[in-house]
């Protein structure tokens, strides 16, 4: 989970490359561009880079010579590094995976760029002329060094310490992100470590079954309540007789004879 997860992978560095180091990055090609724009139309108002580089060939901003298509390219390169450095720096924060590759890709593009240029620099350009141009450059930004800083030996070491520690920083970067490619899946979801919590069983109370002795007693009392129902209905009440002589009420339902006048009751 340490490299899929968001909020258990270290992202200190990724965070410094999003807040930090791409803002700086784009802050500084902007300043490149406003620079070199202001110097060719003849404003020397921030501290510039072409200048101390022409003036040694007997150029200027006004008149480019052979230099100007180099000079032209070289700006539209510095716009095309601001516009990816842009898009680099939106993807970065919506955790676009292509994002990731292009940041790679513009490492690397920039250090094979930045140490061709110094190599060819160390190879071809004359002692004295490349310590004046580094000279010429510091010195516009207001540096002031003394002039065995920039000598061919103490340049050359720079160079070759800022391209091994190039290298290093190109190298390290894309291990970084290819351990931490799963953070910038277009599928990523958030791993949700909530324990689940399994339903609680009720239980159910059984039916309560009826009781073996009141099972019984009921059913001998509908058993009896049915007898008597039965008996009270099969039982008829006497029909009660009269004299026909007298008109006297016989009680008795086996009598032959009134008990009042004497009469025979079978006649």
């Amino acid at each position: 989970m340490k490299y899929s997860d968001r909020r258990k992978t270290p992202l200190k560095w990724l965070n410094f490359i999003k807040y930090v180091w791409l803002p700086i990055e784009i802050i500084f090609f902007v300043y490149l561009f406003l620079s070199m724009l202001l110097e060719l139309f003849g404003l020397n108002v921030l501290p510039y880079f072409l200048g101390p580089i022409l003036n040694i060939y007997g150029l200027d901003g006004m008149h480019l010579g052979v230099a100007f298509w180099p000079i032209i390219g070289f700006v539209v390169l510095v716009v095309v590094m601001i516009y990816a450095l842009i898009e680099i720096e939106k993807g970065i924060l919506k955790w676009n995976k292509a994002s990731v590759f292009f940041f790679n890709l513009y490492n690397v593009l920039t250090y094979v760029l930045k140490t061709t240029v110094t190599v060819l620099a160390l190879i071809y350009l004359k002692e004295s002329t490349l310590s004046t141009v580094v000279m010429a450059v510091l010195v516009s930004h207001g540096l002031v060094v003394p002039a065995s800083f920039v000598g061919y030996l103490p340049l050359l070491i720079m160079s070759v310490t800022a391209m091994i520690l190039g290298l290093l920083y190109v190298g390290l970067n894309i291990v970084y992100f290819i351990k931490r490619r799963a953070l910038f899946a277009k599928d990523y979801k958030e791993v949700d470590e909530t324990p689940v919590q399994k339903p609680s069983q009720e239980v159910t109370p059984k039916e309560e079954q009826p009781q073996p002795e009141q099972a019984v007693t009921e059913g001998y009392t509908q058993v009896l309540s049915t007898a008597i129902e039965t008996d009270t209905a099969d039982i008829k009440e006497p029909s009660q007789r009269t004299c026909k002589h007298c008109g006297a009420t016989i009680i008795e339902p086996e009598a032959k004879f009134c008990t009042n006048c004497g009469k025979s009751l079978e006649e």
